[in-house]
């Protein structure tokens, strides 16, 4: 399989689904697309093709399972069960909490099983675009399918690297940290600055947010940042904490980021030991019953 490109079937047409398929298409693999709903499918492009024609020609393919962490253990069943899988495939699944041996069975009709995470925060599946390069992809299996799934993913412009299975819940945990939970904090930037008579409170709440990871990126260093706890501006942070004084949950999650986020630019050296004593106590004392 290493001097060849097998068929990729990509089993799922869903946000992840969709744009993993456009990055191989494009990278030049051969791909197909399968779905058990298969006229729902919004990419005139992929064909979708029903779930039990996951047949074709003889020879590996690899099977690519783009379908809810909760469903991947009944499709492998099905897959194995029904001889849909055949002795020469390489299985793969893209979730970031789960591991490969969730492909595992009894006697595994698979010549390589793998997981397969890329790090990234998919379009709409009504809107799929190709899943970018330059995407982290955390990839754990064993030989074989560790192999073939770094060896796909690469020739996708991905950053690829292999990872501990038992590693992959603290990579999960972390990314969403990273991709998802920020919403949070702009669904409520943006109810504040609704409340304050800002026009297109979600609009700016997300271009703002945007503006500062592109300084960010820019310049990866904490550097980058700006507001209030970069400067080390004690006083602006106290009248913050009192303007959110008839939310105290909120003034509560103010104060413990902007916390975090002074512990991180004094140990970078972008906060001297004063300022960020200075800001440590008025987020202590401005949160206190």
């Amino acid at each position: 399989m290493a001097d060849v490109r097998p068929p990729v079937c990509v089993i799922g047409a869903g946000r992840a689904g969709l744009g993993v398929l456009l990055a191989l298409r494009h990278a030049g693999w051969p791909t197909e697309l399968y779905s058990r709903s298969p006229g729902t499918c919004p990419l005139p492009s992929a064909p979708c093709h029903e779930f039990k024609d996951l047949t074709g020609p003889p020879g590996p393919r690899i099977l690519l399972l783009a379908v809810p962490d909760r469903a991947i253990a009944a499709v492998v069943s099905q897959l194995a069960d029904t001889g849909l899988a055949r002795p020469t495939d390489v299985v793969g699944h893209l979730s970031g909490a789960l591991t490969s041996s969730v492909l595992d069975r009894p006697v595994r009709p698979f010549a390589g099983r793998f997981s397969a995470h890329p790090l990234h925060a998919f379009a709409p599946a009504a809107a799929p675009v190709p899943m970018p390069a330059g995407t982290a992809v955390m990839v754990e299996g064993d030989a074989m399918g560790q192999s073939l799934a770094m060896r796909l993913f690469a020739s996708a412009k991905a950053a690829v690297s292999p990872i501990d299975p038992e590693r992959k819940p603290l990579c999960h945990a972390a990314a969403v940290i990273a991709g998802n939970l920020p919403a949070a904090l702009l669904l409520a930037a943006a109810r504040g600055l609704d409340e304050a008579g800002v026009p297109d409170p979600t609009g700016v709440a997300i271009r703002l947010a945007d503006s500062m990871l592109r300084n960010w990126a820019t310049l990866p260093h904490p550097r980058a940042l700006t507001g209030p706890v970069a400067r080390g501006d004690a006083d602006t942070l106290r009248t913050n904490l009192a303007a959110l004084s008839d939310q105290p949950d909120l003034a509560r999650l103010y104060a413990d980021l902007s916390s975090r986020l002074a512990d991180a630019l004094h140990e970078a050296g972008v906060l001297d030991e004063v300022k960020w004593q200075s800001i440590r106590r008025e987020m202590r004392d401005g949160t206190r019953p």
